[in-house]
């Protein structure tokens, strides 16, 4: 993520700044929102330990996996083509993570 967050495009993307008209030291992404897309993968994480193995004893572990995989499949394309805003790109992030930590408790043999 820290190569995305420096990238020319999604930088101008989402602040609006172009790079053309403000210095190097502007251009760039605020703390808070840098801090704010790298912590919903915390959160994401946390909660998706949390429903996992509920979800898994509800409905199956195999039934889990696969929609957990669509889910993250669509989650990931829609954040990668997302221009919205911060928000949207942190709402995904949290998704997918949720996902992925319901893949990495559940597929533990």
């Amino acid at each position: 993520m820290n190569g995305v967050l420096g990238m020319r495009y999604f930088i101008t993307l989402h602040t609006g700044l172009d790079p053309n008209q403000v210095t190097a030291e502007q251009f760039t992404l605020p703390a808070s929102q840098k801090s704010l897309i790298t912590s919903v993968l915390s959160a994401g994480t946390f909660f998706g330990a949390l429903i996992a193995g509920d979800l898994a004893d509800y409905i199956g572990r195999r039934w889990t996996v696969i929609s957990g995989c669509a889910i993250f499949i669509v989650g990931n394309i829609l954040q990668t083509a997302s221009s919205d805003g911060l928000g949207l790109v942190s709402l995904l992030r949290f998704e997918t993570r949720i996902w992925l930590a319901d893949f990495r408790l559940l597929l533990v043999d």
